[in-house]
């Protein structure tokens, strides 16, 4: 049975931010169909990154001024999505990540969907399959994790809309 459009989608509610230490982070989660070898994803990341500057500004009261970098997979996902240079987000395909609930508020049937291998199919990378995910790196405060977590809510669903041709 495939879950409906919304149910798959990512939602800022279900991802929420911590401070650890000195860093802040999240995680990103990613859904597996985003990084098969037989798809190929067009979207791209800069077309939303003002949107999420404009988010990021209503949500905190100033408007966040960063630069941003971004490298991609062969088949056109994000690999790499950074602020600055040195502030961002990674994929992570060579790992296997568990979902914990106290960083993705996913009910059951959605942890399974963004949990679950497909029969057959060949991911990017040295993958051992999902489930996959962005991981956070030298984040250290509020506005640079409410933007990177704009930007990639944006992004991902974008690319999950046009992966599944919604």
């Amino acid at each position: 049975m495939k879950m409906e459009l919304e149910k798959i989608l990512l939602h800022p509610d279900e991802l929420p931010i911590f401070e650890s230490g000195d860093e802040i982070t999240f995680f990103m989660p990613i859904y597996p169909p985003l990084l098969r070898n037989d798809v190929k994803i067009r979207i791209s990341p800069e077309k939303l990154f003002a949107q999420a500057v404009k988010e990021t500004e209503k949500a905190l009261g100033h408007s966040p001024k960063n630069f941003y970098e971004i490298t991609f997979w062969e088949n056109g996902l994000a690999s790499e999505m950074m602020l600055t240079g040195h502030i961002g987000l990674l994929i992570s395909v060579t790992g296997r990540y568990v979902l914990p609930p106290k960083y993705v508020k996913f009910d059951e049937e959605k942890r399974k969907a963004y949990s679950t291998a497909e029969k057959g199919v060949k991911y990017l990378g040295d993958s051992h399959g999902p489930p996959f995910g962005y991981y956070t790196k030298n984040i250290t405060n509020n506005t640079q994790a409410t933007l990177l977590k704009n930007w990639s809510i944006h992004y991902l669903n974008e690319a999950i809309k046009e992966v599944l041709r919604i």
